[in-house]
């Protein structure tokens, strides 16, 4: 058992307080809790934040997926190139769409889909890149649109990691034509649950707002088949004052990542992965390590009140859903992929999380590995 002072650390915490439920209670009082004023301020300062036209909040991030794959006309018969590794929802929002996905192996450098290894994942029914920011390690973005535009394929965004993070100073929330992000629970900034779609393209918008509301492009008038998706303005109400946070959140974060680094730096089982490009800054979503006899560890942090997570445990290919063979998919080469989810291992990140919480961590992982300081 670790030596150090035993304490419990919880993998994420709450930013949640006062000014939030402040907001609520007005909702209530004013009696604005469906889609309506504040919604609509919501999407007016995430516009601002991270330099977008347009802003479209949903109810969560998974249908925020669905509605751009639909609005980009992905559909049966259609092929669309995921990362191995990955949340489950990105790939499952291609199949909820009859389209399948085609899984290809990171890039070790950045943790995301690897452009090199593009060309030979396309067949004619390649439609589109769905790529992420794992952990919210910034994509070489520049690198992957030149080679979509070579083979012809549109390249889309899950940015549910990436909110907080920078490429060649610009948000990554803004960079390809159409992005995704999520404002779940555990994500940097929170409306408990929600999402929305961030686009360059004012038709994807007109779409977007319409295809959240039943497909309607006036009261009762439904030119589409939309669906339900609407965010309520109480969870807006949350999400303005979490975004005054926005700042804050991802400072103290940065500073947990760097401790990380410091107390792991003499560690030689332990590598912990950091963002590899130039000019590109990582939002520590998650703060990932590759850990030598993970599931080992896992167990002796949990027995010392560390909670962890692996993010993930398998490629997403692996995930029985797919494994049943209901379901089309096609899968590439994916070693990378499966390094990392044979060895990663994510503990605690959020922004209360002490220098003493990560030092009792730290300290936990190197007795681990029967290094004493």
């Amino acid at each position: 058992m670790c030596t150090l002072q035993e304490r419990k650390v919880a993998w994420s915490g709450s930013t949640i307080g006062n000014d939030e439920l402040e907001e609520i209670i007005n909702s209530f009082e004013n009696l604005r809790l469906t889609q309506g004023a504040k919604v609509r301020q919501f999407e007016e300062v995430l516009t601002k934040v991270f330099d977008v036209p347009y802003v479209i909040a949903v109810s969560n991030g998974s249908i925020a997926l669905e509605i751009m794959l639909q609005i980009y006309g992905i559909g049966q018969g259609d092929e669309v190139i995921v990362p191995s590794n990955t949340y489950f929802a990105t790939a499952a929002a291609v199949s909820r769409r009859g389209a399948t996905p085609v899984f290809v192996d990171m890039c070790p450098l950045t943790q995301s889909v690897n452009p090199d290894l593009l060309e030979a994942a396309c067949s004619r029914a390649t439609k589109a890149v769905l790529y992420i920011d794992y952990g919210g390690f910034p994509t070489d973005f520049e690198k992957l649109k030149i080679k979509c535009e070579q083979l012809g394929l549109k390249l889309l965004h899950d940015g549910a990691q990436s909110l907080g993070g920078y490429y060649k100073e610009r948000p990554l929330l803004s960079l390809a034509e159409t992005t995704t992000t999520s404002f779940h629970m555990a994500k940097l900034i929170t409306t408990v649950e929600g999402g929305a779609l961030f686009t360059h393209n004012e038709e994807v918008a007109l779409k977007a707002r319409s295809y959240r509301s039943q497909g309607e492009i006036e009261k009762y008038i439904h030119a589409y088949l939309g669906t339900n998706a609407r965010m309520t303005d109480i969870m807006a109400a949350i999400g303005i004052h979490q975004l005054k946070k926005l700042g804050a959140i991802v400072e103290k974060r940065r500073q947990v990542f760097n401790w990380y680094k410091q107390y792991l730096d003499s560690n030689k089982h332990i590598q912990v992965l950091c963002n590899q490009l130039k000019e590109a800054e990582q939002s520590n979503f998650i703060i990932a390590l590759l850990a030598e006899r993970r599931n080992d560890l896992a167990v002796y942090l949990k027995n010392n009140g560390i909670e962890t997570r692996v993010c993930y445990p398998m490629p997403v290919y692996e995930q029985p859903v797919y494994r049943k063979g209901n379901l089309p998919i096609r899968i590439m080469p994916s070693l990378e992929t499966e390094k990392l989810c044979k060895n990663v291992i994510n503990p605690p990140v959020y922004p209360t999380l002490s220098e003493e919480d990560v030092q009792y961590v730290c300290g936990c992982i190197n007795e681990f590995y029967g290094i004493y300081s």
